[in-house]
């Protein structure tokens, strides 16, 4: 169902929604490559795994350098999800800019490569690391952690939110934040006490 806000709304207001399309992409990809036989399973085991990391690469890339600098969409939509974080309607990207993102990234990676079956589960693994992100960072903001991992993210997370949004740009990973120092000693209150409490879920 289209939101109140448009096309660009599409697929926010339920974090299962990008399972489905990523998750069913991942799955015609995968099955396709397989299929065809181009590649040994090894490597494309290899090129999946490859994928999920490039993910956490580009999860940061965008999330720094598009969301935090540049205005106007997407920059200010973020800026909303920060005014506003417990809007599930606002933590979702939206599918109509997430997924041709995605298929310009499939599609360079396949004129990169000049191989369907490379940019079939390099893709792949794209699609399952960008499914994790989308679910972790729902989790984040909706649901109360209860694992020692949970917990973490979350906190990491809230840091990110409600003190510090100039680092801890990394969502599934604080690798990449690690890599260019924009993750300093994770300290303080975990949010703001005025922020809205999280409810069972």
């Amino acid at each position: 169902m289209i939101g109140q806000g448009g096309p660009m709304e599409w697929g926010r207001s339920n974090p299962f929604y990008p399972q489905f399309l990523f998750g069913a992409t991942a799955i015609g990809l995968l099955g396709t490559a397989v299929g065809t036989g181009g590649i040994s399973l090894l490597l494309g085991g290899a090129l999946l795994v490859g994928g999920m990391l490039l993910w956490t690469l580009l999860e940061y890339i965008f999330h720094r350098f598009l969301f935090h600098v540049i205005g106007g969409f997407p920059g200010e939509d973020h800026l909303r999800h920060h005014d506003l974080p417990r809007d599930i309607d606002k933590v979702a990207a939206p599918m109509t800019l997430s997924y041709p993102v995605f298929l310009l990234i499939a599609g360079a990676i396949w004129i990169a490569s000049g191989t369907f079956e490379i940019a079939a589960f390099f893709g792949s693994g794209i699609c399952i690391g960008y499914m994790i992100y989308e679910w972790i960072h729902y989790s984040t903001h909706n649901r109360i952690p209860r694992t020692r991992l949970g917990k973490y993210y979350r906190r990491y997370h809230m840091i990110h939110h409600f003190k510090d949004t100039g680092n801890y740009f990394g969502m599934t990973s604080p690798f990449w934040d690690w890599v260019f120092r924009t993750k300093p000693v994770m300290e303080g209150p975990e949010e703001r006490s005025s922020s809205p409490q999280l409810s069972e879920s």
